[in-house]
């Protein structure tokens, strides 16, 4: 058994305005969570890891970009029980025609 002891801060999506544009590296979780502890209200979040750092973001209200998200999460999934890694590490930058994900190796 593994036991995950966690203590994330849940910060804001750090992408705001076209331009913008960050490194995130690999998507390892999804998930809804309950706003104050209160179950009459959830937000939506993802949780990205790079080397030695795991953040965990409020996700936007953008379905598109959830939904493209969601199957880079399922990619790295994937190779997870293939290979036990993961292998999609991005980066996302806004348009004024929305995000656009570009993928490092």
């Amino acid at each position: 058994m593994d036991i995950i002891d966690q203590n994330l801060v849940v910060r804001d999506w750090p992408l705001k305005e076209p331009g913008d544009e960050a490194f995130f590296g690999y998507v390892v979780a999804f998930g809804v969570f309950p706003r104050n502890g209160q179950g009459n209200y959830f937000f939506g979040y993802v949780d990205f890891f790079y080397r030695d750092h795991y953040f965990r973001y409020r996700l936007p209200k953008d379905k598109n970009l959830i939904n493209e998200l969601l199957d880079h999460f399922a990619m790295n999934m994937e190779t997870v029980l293939e290979q036990g890694s993961v292998q999609r590490n991005l980066s996302i930058r806004l348009t004024h025609d929305g995000p656009i994900i570009s993928l490092h190796d």
